[in-house]
């Protein structure tokens, strides 16, 4: 699963969960697919398709600002520009969402 490649090039230190937010008051930043296709390699017919998918969703939870704030540099540190053999490249578009 593509959110599970995206969980492990997170640092472990970071409470991480795959999917919609958990039902918790925990801190917590949640990994999902947005939208698109969950293969990297997959770029569709032209009339229907962007070089944006899949889009991938990161959601910070937290009521301490200055900790989710920090969470989300670690976050755009981790994944902005990384390259490998499985992702061509991950390019963030805006930042992680915070909700405090």
């Amino acid at each position: 699963m593509l959110e599970d490649k995206i969980l492990g090039l997170l640092p472990s230190t970071l409470p991480a969960v795959i999917g919609d937010l958990p039902g918790t008051t925990h801190d917590v930043i949640c990994i999902m697919l947005y939208d698109g296709n969950a293969n990297t390699e997959y770029f569709g017919p032209a009339a229907d398709s962007t070089v944006y998918q899949p889009v991938v969703k990161i959601v910070v939870r937290s009521a301490d600002y200055e900790k989710a704030s920090n969470w989300v540099g670690m976050v755009k540190e981790a994944l902005h520009r990384h390259v490998d053999d499985y992702f061509m490249s991950i390019l963030l578009v805006g930042s992680p969402m915070y909700l405090g």
